[in-house]
């Protein structure tokens, strides 16, 4: 097993650059309720593990070193994210072959908290005093990346009462919410093929479950929120760092079948008016099965509330996971009932006259 550095290279533990970064603590810092970070690292076998916690978030990274492939895409979205780094932390020695774990678990805290202000700007959500979050939330957002599946396993056994070799979103009441993933379960989904950019992959995975762990724990309202906005958000932010890797199952694809342009496969569906209604989406049920088209439907519609909110999101959101009084939550007549009034007092659209403007904007586009 791989021997972190125990200094951070980059920082020094110097508290100037930590507090230019952003970061709260590093190392030792309670993690939930009486578990602090050395606690959870004993659970995972006691193997390397490195703790940031950020304004936003409180993060655990046991990845590797990860040698970048050879992939454009990566390598133009890496230059980026270290190019911001450094417009943070200062002058420092950018990695060329190799992303350390350090640097890993720093582009992890710069991809959680850019996530993070995007969604705040996306739907105009503002923090009060004394607030961990702009969500309502009362605990900041736990986010725990592992390298090996058996790590993450065992955290879930200890602490969920769940198993996932892949990933796990949850959340508690009066806890925080929590997403947990991976990195050996993605590179056997391409068995392991060294030319694949993982850590592409890693965080546009990682920015879905975040996403969908903000919408799903929006004003403690845990899991109430529709399922097609949730998962059609998920994708808007997994698209804007690389479109290529929307998840929509749990088997991984080539890219070569370009399956995930899905903007001309979305105006092909709209040209032939074949997709799913707003009528029936919002009422949809948790756990129910999705096939393609309503992954790549429900990603465009929440593209386009977006944009329609434009910044003026909050009461669209708290009357999406705020449940109608006198009425049994989650049932398909209640969502009707919320999810329309939401339509109507925020968007002054019907859920049916919103699918017409819907598709006016997907052939703008």
């Amino acid at each position: 097993m791989e021997e972190f550095d125990e200094v951070d290279p980059y920082t020094e533990g110097d508290p100037k650059k930590l507090g230019r970064l952003g970061y709260v603590r590093v190392g030792s810092f309670v993690w939930e309720g009486a578990e602090r970070t050395e606690h959870v690292q004993e659970t995972l076998g006691g193997l390397d593990v490195l703790w940031v916690e950020t304004e936003h978030f409180r993060i655990g990274s046991s990845l590797g070193t990860y040698a970048i492939p050879a992939d454009r895409a990566e390598k133009k979205k890496l230059k980026e994210e270290l190019d911001r780094f450094g417009d943070k932390l200062g002058r420092f020695k950018r990695p060329k072959r190799r992303l350390d774990p350090w640097i890993r678990i720093h582009l992890l805290a710069l991809l959680s908290e850019e996530l993070y202000d995007s969604y705040v700007a996306d739907f105009g959500l503002e923090e009060e005093d004394g607030e961990p979050n702009a969500m309502g939330h009362p605990q900041k957002f736990n986010l725990l990346v592992c390298q090996r599946k058996s790590e993450l396993g065992r955290y879930l056994r200890a602490y969920e009462q769940g198993a996932n070799d892949f990933a796990y979103r949850t959340g508690h009441h009066g806890k925080s919410m929590f997403f947990g993933i991976n990195a050996e379960a993605i590179a056997e989904g391409y068995d392991g093929d060294p030319s694949q950019p993982y850590d592409t992959m890693l965080h546009a995975l990682v920015a879905q479950g975040l996403a969908r762990n903000f919408a799903d724990g929006h004003l403690q309202k845990l899991f109430e929120c529709p399922e097609w906005f949730s998962m059609g958000l998920g994708h808007v932010y997994v698209r804007r760092i690389d479109e290529r890797f929307v998840q929509t199952g749990a088997t991984s694809r080539s890219t070569d079948d370009e399956h995930w342009k899905w903007d001309e496969r979305v105006g092909n569906l709209v040209k032939n008016e074949f997709f799913a209604k707003m009528t029936d989406m919002i009422r949809w049920e948790r756990g129910r099965e999705w096939n393609e088209r309503e992954h790549m439907v429900a990603w465009s519609k929440v593209e386009c509330v977006i944009e329609r909110l434009d910044g003026s999101g909050a009461m669209f959101l708290a009357g999406l996971v705020t449940p109608v009084a006198d009425q049994p939550a989650g049932t398909p007549d209640e969502l009707l009932l919320r999810q329309a009034r939401a339509f109507d007092t925020q968007l002054d659209l019907t859920p049916d006259a919103f699918d017409g403007e819907w598709m006016d904007w997907v052939r703008d586009r």
